[in-house]
């Protein structure tokens, strides 16, 4: 019985802890978005439907995580890129603002794409009444001011990707020195290259974000890289918070161990070829 009862009693504990960090959260997001529906009317460079459809859509991501705490759509990237990715954005404006005003005390992401974050590669931002909505890669440049802000907290940032991505980049493109400058300056963006991973293998379901906040509650993000892009067939695009993002987040940890553990026992067996090769070679 005593058992039961510490057992229930560290499961009301956890969920409390999520609750109040995702309350905590909620209000400073729901505030996030009617700002971005006011700059958004300001845009002078985006046609009116565009702007409309981008509205709607950021409300209906919003209604979805305030109910049930899960916006989940299967659809063309030009449909749901612009609302995903701009709310995502929002998430990490919202973190920010809740990290610096003391409201939250930690707050640990993750970023897995085929590529090098695309926003930190890039050498400047954007606010959503210059954008234009009609280019895939305008929503990194509002995606750069947030994260570089997110940064500044000293808040830990991990960045996976392939590391063959680099070689489709010339060591002097603007990108990479862009991103690299980045990794100069930020102590807490963590660099973290999959070197048994060829971008064109690149787990595209597990393309996106995860955060943990408080050590308790999680929030991920299943999205496309710019450079994934398809305009011709459907995907998944999701925001999760609580067990469903936790349960995201723990698939994405479980494959980057398992790539840890192929890369180490690659190591391993060609260090003894090269033992084996070196004694065959000293042989009499």
């Amino acid at each position: 019985m005593k058992r039961l009862i510490v057992i229930i009693s560290v499961i009301l504990s956890s969920t409390l802890a999520w609750a109040n960090a995702w309350e905590i959260l909620l209000p400073i997001i729901k505030d996030e978005v009617t700002q971005a529906e006011a700059a958004l009317s300001y845009n002078k460079v985006s046609q009116k439907e565009e702007i409309e459809r981008v509205k709607i859509g950021l409300r209906g991501i919003l209604e979805a995580l305030e109910t049930r705490g899960v916006s989940k759509h299967n659809g063309l990237d030009a449909e749901l890129r612009p609302a995903y990715v701009i709310m995502q954005g929002i998430i990490e404006r919202a973190q920010t603002i809740a990290l610096e005003k003391g409201y939250l005390s930690k707050i640990e992401a993750c970023i897995i794409t085929p590529r090098m974050p695309t926003p930190l590669m890039l050498a400047e931002g954007c606010s959503l009444k210059d954008v234009q909505l009609n280019d895939p890669l305008a929503f990194a440049y509002y995606r750069h001011t947030s994260l570089h802000n997110f940064l500044k907290t000293g808040s830990r940032l991990e960045c996976l990707y392939s590391s063959s991505a680099r070689a489709t980049l010339a060591n002097e493109t603007p990108e990479l020195k862009n991103y690299d400058n980045c990794l100069a300056y930020y102590p807490n963006l963590i660099d973290f290259p999959l070197t048994n991973i060829p971008m064109e293998s690149f787990p595209k379901h597990l393309s996106g974000a995860f955060y943990c906040i408080n050590d308790d509650l999680y929030i991920s993000i299943q999205s496309r890289q710019v450079s994934q892009a398809d305009g011709t067939q459907a995907h998944v695009w999701a925001i999760k918070t609580g067990t469903p993002a936790e349960k995201r987040a723990t698939k994405v940890r479980n494959f980057i161990n398992g790539t840890l553990v192929v890369r180490q026992n690659h190591e391993i067996m060609q260090d003894i070829i090269e033992r084996e090769r070196l004694r065959g070679a000293c042989a009499p």
